[in-house]
């Protein structure tokens, strides 16, 4: 059963919803999901989410990435530190780990932009840059969903030496459907997998 919009707009209806009918949000949910064909907004999600997995990634998916790192980002409050006699900013983020992903992109944490935002998606998701990620392939867009999805079994630089050691034991170079097959035999659809380096997402750490 196809969901006639994406979750993260579901939610917005709900929460819409809420507020006009002065209901709980949990009730609107149910509601919307009663809307989409589904008893609870529980069963929805668990619907939604395997299915997830196969569906082509779509540049809305990435772009929506970004907006939520930059809002994270943009909850940043100077904090004076006594210790080093200077300003900190700290950050209350809902996404993503700000304080390391700053760090480890080596980032400008004053002059951060949705445009840098972009980028940090795109290299997460296996791409340098924002603009080859708004030209890849159906294929490349799907392998990049997957990377950017399961970040907690395995990061971009390790899925690159992986996939580039099998092209030196078979003597050969993947395409991107090969490439992808095999991110979802080996990754997705086997269990155990743990990126030693942790996952950004916040939503992956509850």
């Amino acid at each position: 059963m196809s969901l006639s919009a994406p979750i993260y707009v579901l939610k917005r209806k709900a929460k819409l919803l809420s507020r006009e009918a002065d209901i709980p949000l949990n009730q609107a949910l149910n509601r919307i999901a009663k809307n989409e064909g589904f008893d609870s907004w529980s069963l929805l999600i668990r619907r939604s989410s395997k299915k997830s997995q196969n569906m082509p990634a779509s540049i809305e998916y990435f772009k929506l990435q970004a907006e939520n790192l930059f809002k994270d980002y943009e909850t940043k409050k100077p904090v004076f530190d006594t210790v080093i006699n200077d300003y900190l900013f700290e950050y209350r983020p809902k996404y993503f780990d700000v304080d390391s992903i700053i760090v480890d992109y080596d980032l400008d944490e004053k002059n951060f932009s949705l445009v840098d935002a972009q980028d940090v998606i795109a290299y997460m998701a296996g791409f340098e840059k924002w603009t080859d990620l708004i030209k890849a392939s159906e294929a490349e867009l799907n392998l990049a969903k997957l990377l950017f999805d399961n970040q907690d079994k395995i990061d971009r630089e390790d899925w690159q030496m992986y996939i580039g050691g099998a092209e030196d034991d078979n003597g050969t170079t993947f395409d991107a459907e090969a490439r992808l097959e095999i991110f979802k035999h080996v990754f997705v659809n086997v269990d155990g997998h743990h990126n030693p380096f942790g996952d950004y997402r916040l939503s992956k750490r509850k």
